[in-house]
């Protein structure tokens, strides 16, 4: 069984953001570290941090893996479903949608509001990949755009995609999801979803 911790990080000026996640954490056992960062500007400027913070969870938690999410997002999953996440082949998962090029055709978007990064070496140098990545940007680069750009980076990476049940929204309406993010449905029809969860909480 893999041991995984779910970590995210939000601006100092909204904690409050991550108050209802930690309390869904808790009820279901499950550890978390979620931490505030002095990140200012604009929500997206904020996510294209995204892989500094990441890199430090992965070193705050060594040998563990890291379910990292965004900190305003509903778990309406149970305990095992988070497991299912974590319990991947491979370095790192994330979901995969697709979307429209200028030109008309489809293409692959890779999406970091839910990312699994296993504790292995291609999991770090594809972190360190990603933050070269951000640094060389010229601050336009949709975070999508970055994210592909480090998966590109690192060969031999192993790669697992994540259900969409894990990365959903109110606009791809999945029957069953289990982690909910921005834009999502209100709380009332959230809360409808949450299905009971039977694990023990992990002792300290």
């Amino acid at each position: 069984m893999t041991e995984f911790i779910v970590c995210g990080c939000c601006t100092a000026e909204g904690p409050h953001r991550a108050a209802p996640l930690r309390r869904r954490l808790d009820d279901l056992g499950t550890r978390h570290d979620f931490v505030e960062t002095n990140t200012s500007g604009s929500p997206d400027a904020n996510a294209r941090g995204r892989p500094f913070q990441i890199r430090a969870a992965m070193d705050r938690h060594p040998g563990r893996t890291i379910l990292f999410i965004d900190a305003g997002c509903r778990i309406v999953g149970t305990r095992d479903d988070l497991m299912r996440a974590a319990d991947i082949p491979g370095d790192i998962a994330l979901h995969v949608g697709t979307g429209r090029c200028p030109d008309g055709r489809r293409g692959l978007v890779p999406h970091a509001e839910t990312l699994v990064l296993r504790p292995t070496a291609r999991a770090y140098v594809f972190v360190k990949a990603w933050i070269e990545t951000w640094k060389r940007s010229a601050g336009t680069d949709a975070e999508q755009d970055l994210l592909a750009a480090a998966l590109a980076r690192v060969p031999e990476l192993c790669v697992t995609f994540l259900g969409a049940e894990f990365c959903t929204t109110e606009e791809n309406a999945h029957p069953l999801p289990v982690i909910v993010h921005a834009c999502a449905r209100t709380a009332g029809t959230i809360n409808r979803w949450e299905r009971p969860n039977t694990a023990r909480r992990p002792s300290s």
